[in-house]
């Protein structure tokens, strides 16, 4: 049997001007791939190394690392208003983040999502003296920007994907009732001082959940609804996956 060869192929070398770095730190981009291998533009190696510092080098898991499109959010399951607290960097390949800078810049990377799975989330930062770390890496994460607040530095999205269970085909589209599960948001909290990882906060997690959504812990649950555009309620509407069939047709 014959079997395709693996080799790397550099998808993207650029040199990255980092506020408080006073040398500028090379980033590669690099992508292993074999004959079978033809999408174009995703990487799963990344490579970040200060000129004159030491290299990182960190191997993605899969789904590959995207290149980024004019909606960042294609697969995601909840539509954001915005793209707060992040800019794309013109190679449109990953994001800076802008809440933080200049001071703590942190670089995004957005991997493949589909129909019914997140994609993923890697953040790099630097720490003094220009050494990248490793921020967070989280598997299954629809992003949908950072929010600064209370001098916090919050990150915003879900973990799973809402899966819909009444209402009529493209109601969410027409502004008509219809119902999804209950996939809450999980908010985790950004480092303010380089060198530190985020952390998932439950509290901050409660907080924006029954703010713009609704509340029932953390995880998932099949057989809690949420119902949006529901004819008389400004708010969303949560309750049973049963009731939900009897309000939405």
């Amino acid at each position: 049997m014959c079997h395709a060869s693996t080799r790397l192929v550099r998808v993207l070398h650029k040199e990255l001007h980092v506020p408080g770095c006073s040398q500028p730190v090379m980033l590669t981009l690099q992508k292993e791939v074999n004959s079978d291998d033809i999408q174009p533009g995703t990487f799963d190696h990344i490579l970040l190394k200060p000129v004159h510092g030491r290299l990182f080098e960190y191997k993605t898991d899969t789904p590959q690392i995207r290149p980024l499109t004019s909606n960042p959010y294609e697969y995601q399951s909840k539509k954001p208003p915005t793209l707060p607290g992040v800019r794309v960097d013109p190679s449109g390949l990953f994001l800076w983040s802008t809440s933080l800078y200049p001071k703590h810049p942190l670089l995004l990377f957005l991997g493949w999502g589909y129909a019914s799975d997140p994609g993923s989330l890697l953040i790099l930062g630097f720490r003094s003296g220009c050494t990248p770390y490793k921020v967070l890496n989280l598997a299954t994460y629809n992003f949908y920007g950072i929010q600064n607040q209370n001098r916090q530095h919050l990150l915003i999205g879900d973990p799973t994907m809402s899966q819909t269970m009444a209402g009529a085909d493209g109601a969410w589209l027409k502004g008509k009732p219809y119902a999804t599960t209950y996939d809450p948001y999980w908010i985790y909290q950004l480092p303010v001082k380089s060198g530190a990882p985020a952390s998932y906060s439950l509290a901050e997690s409660r907080k924006y959940n029954r703010k713009h959504y609704c509340w029932a812990g953390q995880n998932s649950i099949e057989s809690l609804a949420v119902i949006y555009n529901l004819p008389g309620h400004k708010s969303l509407v949560c309750t049973t996956a049963k009731r939900a069939l009897q309000l939405v047709p």
